[in-house]
């Protein structure tokens, strides 16, 4: 079945907006996931929509609050994204990475109090779209084990990279140190590592997101 991006991104917009999200927020949670699905990386697309909305209901995330600087230097920033969807703090620490390293050389961004940001290659890319080397990073729950261990002790903590390219996209990578699934069981197991499609005559990093319960590979 196809759908068309436009009405793909206003429907999750919708969905996101009954659950008590701001319009201009669900707005960017929905280009976040209708990207991921756009470039093959489905289990950060679309289908990460009803996830959200379970824990909008639950608690795990509020639906509406105030992104807030922390802390602040010439390069550096932190932000409290306030239990709202990471999407929305995420792009904000795009913005001021960016904007601290047109001024400096670089800048990085670093989001607390965050959750599932989705796939972490588009905010590298959204970096590099600005003529800028991006990064961003998050951590995870400890899902994987340890060599030659059984239980959880390492998260997957994905890693994207972008750059700018002479064609009309960024050159990008994104990659995990182990691909975690789950049974029908809701027990999890681990493989072997892969990379997606990720992204990003400065450098800026950012976000890297604090909290992140449940972010995949990026």
């Amino acid at each position: 079945m196809n759908v068309a991006v436009d009405r793909l991104t206003a429907r999750a917009s919708a969905v996101l907006e009954s659950a008590g999200v701001p319009a201009a927020d669900a707005r960017v949670v929905a280009e976040s996931l209708v990207d991921a699905d756009m470039r093959g990386i489905h289990s950060h697309g679309i289908n990460r929509l009803g996830i959200y909305v379970e824990r909008l209901r639950a608690g795990g995330n509020r639906a509406d609050g105030e992104v807030t600087v922390v802390a602040e230097a010439r390069s550096l920033a932190l932000l409290d994204g306030g239990d709202v969807l990471a999407q929305v703090p995420s792009l904000r620490a795009v913005e001021i990475a960016v904007a601290k390293a047109r001024e400096t050389g670089s800048g990085t961004v670093v989001v607390r109090g965050a959750s599932h940001f989705g796939a972490a290659g588009y905010w590298a890319r959204l970096i590099a779209e600005q003529g800028m080397l991006g990064m961003a990073s998050t951590n995870t729950t400890p899902l994987m084990a340890a060599w030659g261990g059984s239980t959880g002790a390492i998260g997957t903590n994905p890693l994207a990279m972008a750059f700018p390219s002479s064609g009309p996209a960024p050159v990008s990578w994104c990659g995990v140190v182990c691909w975690v699934s789950y049974d029908r069981r809701g027990c999890s197991s681990t493989g072997s590592g892969r990379s997606g499609a990720g992204a990003g005559a400065d450098v800026a990093a950012g976000p890297g997101a604090g909290r992140d319960p449940d972010a995949g590979d990026g």
